[in-house]
């Protein structure tokens, strides 16, 4: 899809002049906050554009607009849950939408509003107010990982999509110490031991102590175990 927007390059005579650009162009280069994932290579008061063009403030805003209404605001970006805990996650867009998917797992669910019968259904204030919210009845062990929602455009026919990591808890094993084998030590000696917590997620949290005093000091953690 084409654009015409006012981005000024020099033209003959040293007079500016309107040039188009394809909205995947700006999206490409506005998207400051990186929610898109795209880095921005643009500024507010002149950002470089496709073919040396540069953009003013007002344009910056045009494009800007643009952009927003081809992303999909997803919250919450992460949650910690455990197995047959509940989770509601909400996807939306600044237009009315006709149809909602969410992928949780391996599973895709097309979410209906008055469908609620399903171990993921619709949550939220209807597909004419843009938002394509999905309730998660019962958390299960394999949906650990990436949930993502699927909404159609505004334009166009190229779908959008958002997603968010949802961390399943799971209880850690045994925890394992690893200390040096001899039984005695003189003053001064260096003494290293590890704690090992392993397969915990998220990952466990070790308090050393040395008697009934808690350490803080000279600890490190050498590696993170959960998944």
């Amino acid at each position: 899809m084409y654009v015409t927007c006012p981005v000024w390059r020099r033209g003959r005579g040293g007079e500016g002049e309107r040039v188009a650009i394809r909205t995947s162009d700006v999206t490409r280069i506005l998207d400051p906050k990186g929610i898109s994932g795209v880095s921005s290579t643009g500024t507010e008061h002149g950002m470089p554009l496709p073919g040396g063009a540069s953009a003013n403030g007002f344009g910056y805003v045009a494009y800007r607009r643009i952009l927003e209404s081809q992303l999909v605001d997803i919250s919450p970006r992460e949650a910690v849950r455990r197995v047959g805990d509940d989770l509601t996650v909400f996807c939306k867009v600044p237009y009315p939408i006709d149809s909602c998917r969410v992928t949780v797992g391996t599973t895709s669910y097309r979410l209906i509003p008055n469908n609620q019968e399903e171990e993921v259904t619709y949550s939220g204030q209807g597909l004419e107010a843009g938002e394509c919210g999905a309730h998660i009845k019962h958390v299960r062990e394999e949906w650990n990982g990436n949930i993502s929602c699927t909404l159609p455009p505004q334009t166009g026919s190229i779908e959008l999509s958002a997603s968010m990591r949802l961390l399943v808890a799971k209880a850690p094993g045994v925890p394992q110490l690893v200390s040096p084998p001899q039984p005695t030590f003189r003053e001064g000696d260096g003494f290293v031991a590890q704690c090992i917590v392993p397969d915990g997620r998220p990952a466990a949290k070790i308090t050393w102590y040395f008697g009934k005093f808690i350490l803080y000091d000279r600890l490190f953690v050498l590696r993170d175990t959960h998944e």
